[in-house]
């Protein structure tokens, strides 16, 4: 956060202020990236928030503090500071609930945090890949487990530039996991005496698995078009589903490399 100064007097007089939040009384103005002024109550913050409260006598009324949220997102955060009903998250695009819920992290207001928490937790099947960024990026253990098979879904370049450094050291011993699976399944392959359903059997699992490594999750896809007439019991599809829910049964979750 950066104090306002003279030299915004002109994008200050180009603010207009938030509707909701234009109490008279007031003793602090916050102003988003697309300039309206928040005018909120210093004691409210420093009752629920641990990042937004500015130190006492630093900032007067007349002063505004500049943030790099858009108004969308302050009017809704600013919300939890006020002992009334919070917003209703339902309501509201993804997008801008998942800018909230960023907000809420990033100015340590506990109140917001919750409620955002329990909304990624509920938006968790639809997607998925954003809780799994959120609940690593903030720390949750319970959305990580949730959300973890995505990081099967993304590659080494797109996991280094998406996590954190300690996400994506835990990104790396995770899908090693996944990685002595597949060798695993290969090797019992490679293992099984050919018989006429082999080869076809064999060209089908890697090619599935080539094509979307996320397929470790739904092994029913994954192994299917083995024949049940097939002369090699350790070629078909339920015996090795079996010995790869087993060996998956016992892997470690993400938030354990955390």
């Amino acid at each position: 956060m950066a104090s306002g100064g003279d030299g915004n007097d002109v994008a200050r007089a180009q603010s207009i202020t938030s509707d909701r939040f234009c109490a008279q009384d007031a003793d602090v103005t916050f102003e988003s990236c697309d300039h309206v002024l928040f005018r909120v109550h210093r004691k409210n913050l420093e009752i629920t928030s641990e990042g937004f409260s500015p130190p006492s006598g630093t900032i007067t009324s007349n002063d505004s503090v500049q943030l790099s949220e858009r108004a969308e997102i302050l009017d809704l955060l600013f919300q939890y500071t006020y002992p009334q009903r919070p917003p209703d998250l339902t309501l509201i695009r993804f997008e801008v609930f998942a800018d909230l819920a960023e907000a809420a992290e990033k100015y340590q207001m506990f109140g917001a945090m919750e409620i955002c928490r329990m909304a990624m937790k509920a938006a968790y099947n639809d997607h998925s890949f954003e809780v799994l960024l959120y609940s690593t990026r903030h720390g949750y253990p319970e959305l990580m487990t949730l959300a973890q098979g995505r990081a099967l879904e993304l590659s080494t370049a797109d996991a280094f530039r998406l996590f954190p450094p300690t996400c994506y050291i835990a990104y790396t011993r995770y899908q090693a996991q996944w990685t002595e699976i597949v060798k695993f399944a290969s090797n019992r392959i490679q293992a099984t005496p050919p018989c006429e359903y082999h080869t076809n059997y064999v060209l089908g699992f890697y090619k599935r698995l080539i094509a979307n490594p996320a397929l470790l999750l739904d092994l029913d896809t994954l192994l299917a078009g083995s024949s049940s007439g097939c002369l090699n019991r350790a070629c078909s599809a339920p015996t090795m589903r079996e010995a790869m829910e087993k060996k998956i049964r016992n892997m470690k979750s993400f938030g354990s490399f955390l």
